[in-house]
């Protein structure tokens, strides 16, 4: 058994705080934490740890924060080491011991945190009277739906400035100059008072951060995929507001890397991509140890790579959870079974019970008891549709083949065939009626026409074939091997052939992308389809657009924001009360190598973008700034607390 909660619920139930130099309840009274004196918070870098032995990035100065790195991976605590912390803390909150706690800390804010004693429990959960409770390897489970909204939303803020919620401002630049780090960064003063702050790797002007916003502003997914994202976006103020959880993982998982793929540095941009790609492996249904392991790897590398691009501040305790979670899934299996979504949905129909605020309680158990009396009621209703029988959003109606909506008759041009004794129905051929649909449900996903989703704001006209073909290495090659080439096309016509009354097919007829004219890929690995080069063009009779509905897989298109003519392709995949996206193939997914070594140190421009504007803000004159932090984890040396040389 154990507990599903949000972070802060975390702390309510097992009773380590969630706050402070000791945030991460794995790592317990060993995290790794610092206090930013201009920020006046806890960062929790120092991901290095959890590199290799011998790994040359736990040699590397200047990327990080002046030190070498060769401290030993945190591993959980053990049930002895448990039962003997919480031997002698009690079960419950004391007001007394409240009051003595809150007058020792009532200006913890404006104390050094360096010279703070150091706190662990805060109260033994009641959890702990089962028998089996402190021997259990996960007690409490780390939710992935809030730890990839608060890390989208982090960076998300971070690379369009948002105003009170980026990790990128005066104090994040003055505890780099605190710090002695990265120099090329520190806020410069101006003659008239105020600050200017060079441009960082990851700072997108004002006509990139358009490019990004269109990019979203534009986004036209399938239906039942996603709720409108282009809602959220304001291109003008430059600004994304109010995206729900589920919004949050649709960007992590699919939409984010393509739309800064033109708007960052090609360095940036890969750690983004691998950092999308890992909590999209973390929600796959089917992983395996040795991919758990090899996740394990490449989540400590791209949290470092993260360290050398972003500052400290950026560095909170939800960008550094994610370096728990694989262990969690090793131990516990797919995160589909652990995380919040369907207990938050149960919370939002609990919510929409209440009628009268004064008692929201009240409303509750009045609504909870009206549902039960109707599904009871509903049981001797046999026949009528009701919320309880009700079929899915694209309920084909248990047709394999699909089922057409909207359907006109119209005469076909297919010549009947000679009766034999094999296959009757089908050497009759057709009837020489078939019926035109303009939209269609098959497996579950809803397909319409080109004509008609153009006037939508979703797109269902994508699709994509997988198809065995003879290749044939030159033209002097006799010895032709077979092979699978991707077709990508928009649907132009749905058409049923009926057969008889139990036989039937759906065809779409599509505009197909030529592949070696209108497709490519970038630098970045993505697929890129362009109609302007069509296979079928001239409608001849030879050509052959048609293909079997059930043999055609929904994608859609991300328009390319510079070359309007590409386009990106993004699958499609069914989405159930569990598995959120996830089957996706491998052709989708973009993995590249990011161990790349040293950063130069004659380079001081490292973290400087170069031709775009930084930032003038106002702030009063920099102190005495010789003083650097203390971590929380113990003395360094004196060779490990030296700035780093620039």
């Amino acid at each position: 058994m154990w507990t599903i909660s949000d972070f802060p619920g975390y702390a309510m139930l097992s009773g380590w705080p969630t706050r402070g130099a000791n945030a991460c309840p794995n790592c317990g009274m060993r995290t790794h934490s610092a206090y930013l004196k201009n920020g006046h918070k806890f960062c929790y870098c120092g991901h290095r740890r959890y590199l290799p032995d011998g790994h040359r990035m736990r040699l590397d100065r200047q990327s990080f924060d002046g030190t070498m790195d060769f401290a030993a991976p945190t591993t959980p605590i053990t049930c002895t080491e448990l039962e003997e912390q919480i031997r002698d803390v009690p079960t419950t909150y004391v007001k007394d011991d409240l009051i003595t706690q809150h007058l020792a800390h009532r200006s913890r804010k404006r104390r050094l945190y360096e010279h703070e004693e150091v706190l662990g429990w805060k109260k033994k959960s009641i959890f702990f009277e089962l028998p089996y409770w402190a021997e259990n390897d996960i007690r409490h489970n780390l939710d992935v739906m809030h730890i990839e909204k608060n890390v989208c939303e982090n960076v998300l803020h971070t690379l369009l400035g948002t105003k009170g919620k980026t990790k990128d401002n005066l104090n994040t630049r003055k505890d780099l100059q605190l710090l002695n780090i990265r120099t090329s960064l520190h806020p410069i003063p101006r003659p008239n008072g105020g600050f200017y702050l060079p441009a960082a790797a990851y700072t997108i002007s004002s006509s990139e951060k358009k490019i990004f916003l269109s990019v979203l502003k534009n986004l036209r997914p399938p239906d039942g995929f996603s709720s409108n994202l282009s809602r959220r976006v304001r291109v003008e103020q430059l600004s994304i507001w109010g995206l729900k959880s589920h919004d949050c993982h649709v960007l992590m998982q699919k939409i984010l890397a393509i739309s800064l793929r033109r708007a960052l540095p090609r360095e940036v941009v890969l750690v983004l991509i691998e950092l999308c790609g890992f909590f999209h492996s973390m929600c796959l249904h089917n992983n395996s140890v040795r991919q758990l392991e090899k996740l394990q790897e490449r989540i400590a590398l791209t949290l470092c790579h993260l360290e050398k691009l972003f500052p400290p501040s950026f560095f909170d305790v939800m960008e550094h959870l994610p370096i728990h979670l694989v262990e969690k899934a090793m131990i516990a299996g797919p995160v589909h079974y652990r995380w919040i979504y369907p207990i938050e949905r149960y919370l939002g129909t609990l919510k929409r019970y209440v009628r009268n605020r004064a008692q929201p309680e009240g409303s509750i158990v009045c609504g909870y008891l009206s549902e039960e009396c109707m599904s009871f009621c509903l049981r001797y209703l046999g026949g009528v549709k009701t919320k309880e029988n009700r079929g899915p959003r694209h309920d084909d109606q248990g047709c394999t083949t699909g089922c057409g909506i909207g359907g006109v008759e119209e005469p076909t041009h297919i010549v009947e065939g000679t009766v034999t004794d094999y296959m009757k129905t089908l050497a009759r051929g057709p009837n020489r009626h078939a019926i035109r649909y303009t939209s269609c449900i098959v497996g579950g996903l809803r397909f319409r026409v080109k004509s008609i989703d153009d006037g939508k704001k979703t797109r269902c006209a994508g699709v994509m074939l997988n198809a065995n073909t003879m290749s044939f290495a030159s033209a002097r090659d006799i010895n032709p091997c077979s092979g699978t080439v991707a077709y990508y096309g928009m649907v132009t016509d749905i058409i049923e052939v009926q057969y008889n009354n139990e036989n039937k097919h759906l065809l779409f007829k599509c505009d197909w992308v030529d592949p070696e004219r209108g497709m490519k890929e970038d630098e970045f690995r993505y697929k890129l389809v362009n109609f302007s080069h069509l296979m079928y063009s001239k409608n001849l009779p030879t050509d052959e657009p048609f293909c079997l509905a059930t043999q055609a897989r929904q994608i859609w298109y991300i328009d390319d924001p510079i070359d309007g003519a590409w386009s990106v392709v993004v699958p499609m995949v069914k989405r159930d009360n569990y598995d959120v996206y996830t089957m996706i193939d491998d052709r989708f997914n973009n993995r590249f190598s990011l161990d790349y070594g040293y950063c130069s140190r004659e380079s001081r421009d490292y973290w400087v973008r170069k031709g775009v504007e930084g930032t003038i803000v106002e702030g009063e004159q920099l102190g005495n700034v010789s003083v650097g932090i203390q971590s929380h984890l113990g003395e360094s040396s004196d060779e490990e607390t030296d700035g780093a040389p620039m």
